[in-house]
């Protein structure tokens, strides 16, 4: 377990963030879901907001929190992801970095 202090407090574990204001009103809580393994490694805020989060993924992850899907597509092994949400929660986008091999987005 991480703790980053952005906009609010912000809680990173295996496959999901959840941050909270800083009078500890929960904000928003995103999880990824696909059918291989997935790593949230880092994590970062921007003045506006905005939630940077990478890491590493296997198969195909869906990583749009909401009921829309934002599919990446793993090219074998581990492969890296960088994704960035909004200030509501809502997904602005993501994407993936992979090969054959192992690579890891580690912050």
């Amino acid at each position: 377990m991480r703790f980053f202090q952005g906009a609010g407090l912000l809680w990173l574990c295996m496959t999901s963030v959840a941050y909270a204001s800083n009078g500890g009103e929960m904000l928003h809580f995103l999880q990824m879901s696909g059918g291989g393994d997935e790593y949230l490694t880092a994590m970062a805020s921007s003045g506006d907001g905005r939630l940077f989060t990478t890491g590493y993924f296997q198969g195909n992850v869906d990583f749009d929190p909401g009921a829309g899907t934002t599919m990446l597509n793993g090219a074998g092994g581990n492969d890296i992801f960088v994704a960035c949400h909004r200030p509501d929660g809502s997904l602005s986008w993501a994407r993936s970095i992979g090969s054959n091999d192992d690579e890891r987005g580690l912050g």
